[in-house]
């Protein structure tokens, strides 16, 4: 049986990837969204009665940090896109549950909540990536995926702030973000392993 095809050209002609690569942008955007603003969100929320969005901040990056770990762990006993559809709807259940935060309690369990799907993507993401296409050119394939996230990183900041502008609430970037991790966790559902390259 021949291995996956490693070469970047093969992966750019496989459904899997571009499914992977929607998945990724939406994943990215929606926690995006969040992260690049927390602490403008916490103060909107709170009509400034919480001054230490700071400190959400930095527990977010510790969850980030450490739910890496915990993704890796999971999908190498449940599969990388089982584990992806359980992040993808853990991140939109708190996106609906944010317009709703107020205190310092549901922000820490929100921003968690956060930390850890963001994190579990940045882990997820590139294992699948080797699963499905080697390790061979697994630096060029992940880096040609990655771009997902750039598109997240530029537009979702920029989403969510566009819209507290013209709307001086964060409730709707909220909904969109929701939206995109359903679709998100739908598509995991149909992303499949690339059949074996002939050769």
């Amino acid at each position: 049986q021949n291995a996956p095809a490693p070469d970047w050209r093969a992966m750019l002609r496989t459904r899997a990837f571009y499914l992977l690569y929607i998945e990724y942008t939406f994943a990215a955007l929606a926690g995006l969204m969040i992260i690049g603003h927390l602490a403008r969100i916490i103060a909107v929320q709170t009509g400034g009665a919480v001054q230490t969005g700071f400190v959400f901040v930095a527990s977010m990056a510790v969850f980030n940090a450490l739910d890496r770990l915990l993704a890796g762990l999971l999908s190498d006993k449940l599969g990388r896109l089982r584990t992806l559809l359980c992040v993808c709807l853990s991140q939109a259940a708190v996106m609906l549950a944010f317009p709703a935060l107020d205190g310092m309690a549901g922000f820490f369990a929100g921003s968690a909540v956060v930390g850890f799907s963001y994190g579990a993507c940045l882990a997820l993401f590139p294992a699948t990536v080797a699963d499905y296409w080697g390790a061979k050119n697994f630096g060029l394939n992940y880096g040609i995926l990655f771009t997902a996230w750039g598109l997240g990183g530029v537009f979702g900041p920029l989403l969510a702030g566009r819209i507290a502008d013209a709307t001086g609430s964060y409730t709707l970037a909220y909904y969109i973000a929701a939206g995109l991790m359903l679709a998100a966790a739908a598509l995991t559902t149909i992303t499949k392993r690339p059949e074996p390259a002939k050769g």
